[in-house]
């Protein structure tokens, strides 16, 4: 078998595993199924199961999969090395304007609604550390299957406009089982992320840039939940 077709195969099937992925945690009754029954959404036990599993099916797997088949290929084929010195000041005024967005934008009723995944309010520090570590985890993985496997080996075929219209596509229907404006923030933030894996060779501008965006959407968010949840104790204890 070529090395081309073995690719192929790997990248169908980790393709496949962010579609079991979505079912097993966001599938109709996701929690309250019989066989592979999941936590209830919004516990931190989901979260955590949720995003260590994709770290595995995004990550580990496709990679030794990758390697183990594929010993010719090197990291740098798929973006698992540094960007250039040249990248650190654009990458810096980017995730700066993603916490200045995520700022303004966090209070949102529609981003209130899911947000933040954990949904145990007041967080201790362990809660905070667990969220931090597990985002990096999770994202790690994400980033190696979205921007490293559906982008670097697609170039030679597609070119930089096929390869990233594919990654877009592919990207936006990720986020279909999520609400409408996040499907349509998912689509621009894709591009860019697209973008600048492309001409960065690596996949780590879009790893921090997402991790950026996470971090700063939980704060944020877990802020205005804090907040409105000391206005209804003091409210309680008024009366």
């Amino acid at each position: 078998m070529s090395e081309n077709r073995t690719l192929s195969i790997i990248i169908f099937f980790s393709v496949l595993f962010f579609i079991i992925f979505i079912f097993l945690f966001y599938g109709k009754h996701a929690s309250e199924r019989k066989l592979l029954r999941i936590p209830g959404s919004g516990s931190l036990q989901r979260v955590v199961l949720e995003r260590i599993t994709g770290f595995f099916l995004f990550g580990i797997m496709p990679g030794i999969a990758i390697f183990h088949f594929l010993p010719g290929l090197k990291a740098a084929d798929f973006g698992l090395v540094l960007p250039g010195r040249g990248w650190a000041i654009p990458a810096l005024l980017f995730w700066l304007a993603l916490i200045t967005f995520m700022a303004r934008y966090a209070g949102k009723p529609a981003l209130l609604a899911h947000y933040p995944q954990i949904r145990t309010i007041p967080w201790g520090k362990n809660i905070q550390l667990i969220n931090i570590f597990t985002w990096i985890l999770y994202l790690v993985g994400y980033e190696f299957l979205f921007r490293g496997l559906l982008i670097f080996p697609l170039l030679g075929r597609f070119g930089i406009t096929g390869t990233l219209l594919i990654n877009i596509i592919v990207y936006t229907l990720a986020h279909v089982h999520k609400d409408k404006r996040e499907i349509a923030g998912a689509t621009v933030f894709g591009i860019f992320l697209g973008l600048m894996t492309i001409y960065s060779g690596s996949i780590w501008l879009s790893f921090m840039s997402h991790l950026t965006l996470a971090l700063s959407n939980d704060y944020f968010s877990y802020r205005v939940h804090r907040r409105i949840q000391l206005l209804k104790q003091n409210e309680h204890d008024s009366l």
